[in-house]
């Protein structure tokens, strides 16, 4: 599994970010196209780190906007199945998500996850 889709160099392994758009996002959750078990493997990883978490590039509200059917469930089906997973997993695995408003808040998000990291490293804190 891998350990998010960013880092630190020379942190790999103890900082990481997993970034997902809306439409991942929601695809990865619900387990469309067997994504759901990976994503589960690369939370665990995730959760194993000093500091980490899910950065989204929408708001959750936003995801549940873009809902849509899929084979048999309804939209309704789907926004209950995705919230509760959210929930669920951050549960689970202890790893925070953060829903950003835009993809450039996304962006913003993750630097300053980083900046905070590496300044804490530097003092010896983490």
């Amino acid at each position: 599994f891998s350990r998010g889709d960013y880092s630190i160099v020379g942190y790999q392994g103890r900082v990481g970010i997993e970034r997902k758009s809306v439409e991942d996002c929601i695809g990865t959750v619900l387990g469309w196209g067997e994504r759901r078990e990976r994503f589960a493997g690369e939370l665990s990883v995730l959760a194993g780190m000093e500091s980490a978490c899910v950065i989204v590039e929408g708001s959750l509200g936003g995801c549940l906007e873009q809902m849509h059917d899929r084979g048999a469930k309804l939209i309704e089906a789907n926004r209950k199945s995705f919230h509760r997973s959210i929930i669920a997993l951050q549960q689970d695995y202890r790893v925070p998500w953060i829903f950003c408003d835009s993809r450039r808040l996304a962006e913003v998000t993750a630097f300053r996850w980083f900046e905070r990291f590496w300044k804490r490293a530097m003092k010896g804190i983490v």
